[in-house]
């Protein structure tokens, strides 16, 4: 599993950490140092031809108290560069994106 932590502008930090198993991608989100939620949408992307590609999405909230664990599942291994970006929103506009690190899936 490897994780990264973003800062986030409206209060907080968000950290993401990102595993694989055969045909899964685990996501866990936590939210740390803030009292507010926010409603959140994951796009697990893949990097093929020189961009990245969203090949599937979840939808969410998370706080302090109520970390988001999400798996994409039945995804072909195809040895290319893997993330998910997490679209932050308060309450449905986008304020701000985070990445997971990248992984080789």
């Amino acid at each position: 599993m490897s994780c990264k932590s973003t800062s986030i502008v409206a209060g907080g930090t968000g950290r993401v950490c990102i595993s694989s198993a055969p045909g899964t991608i685990g996501i866990d989100f936590y939210l740390e140092g803030s009292h507010i939620w926010y409603n959140w949408k994951m796009s697990l992307q893949r990097y093929t031809n020189g961009r990245w590609s969203t090949i599937d999405t979840r939808n969410g909230y998370v706080s302090p108290d109520s970390p988001s664990h999400r798996s994409f599942t039945n995804i072909a291994a195809k040895n290319a560069q893997m993330r998910v970006k997490i679209d932050l929103m308060n309450p449905s506009e986008v304020f701000t994106s985070i990445y997971s690190p990248q992984i080789k899936f």
